[in-house]
């Protein structure tokens, strides 16, 4: 298994979904916690299987994976070192470019 690194912003983005969703629904979110610990277990598992994203910068390449069963928020991530570095937990719906420019 490859070790996972939480960035804060990752942490807080986490945090901020998480309690997002559960004031419009609290089963949603926990169905969303519960996702995105299994994401994470499988980029533990297959830390190179997420696809690059084709704005970031190709010699330290961004990967993303889609949240299963929440398929509009994706986790940024790079796997570099020996171990996947989660960047930010985000919404499709954002302008990601300038949020992650690079």
């Amino acid at each position: 298994m490859t070790p996972l690194r939480q960035s804060q912003q990752f942490e807080a983005d986490f945090t901020a979904r998480a309690l997002h969703l559960s004031q419009a629904n609290p089963s949603a979110a926990l169905r969303f916690i519960d996702a995105v610990e299994a994401a994470l277990d499988l980029l533990a598992q297959h830390p190179a299987m997420g696809p690059v994203w084709r704005y970031g910068n190709p010699q330290r390449p961004t990967r993303y994976l889609l949240v299963p069963g929440f398929r509009n928020y994706l986790i940024f991530y790079r796997y570099e070192g020996g171990e996947v570095a989660l960047g930010r937990l985000m919404h499709g719906a954002q302008d990601l470019h300038d949020v992650l420019g690079d």
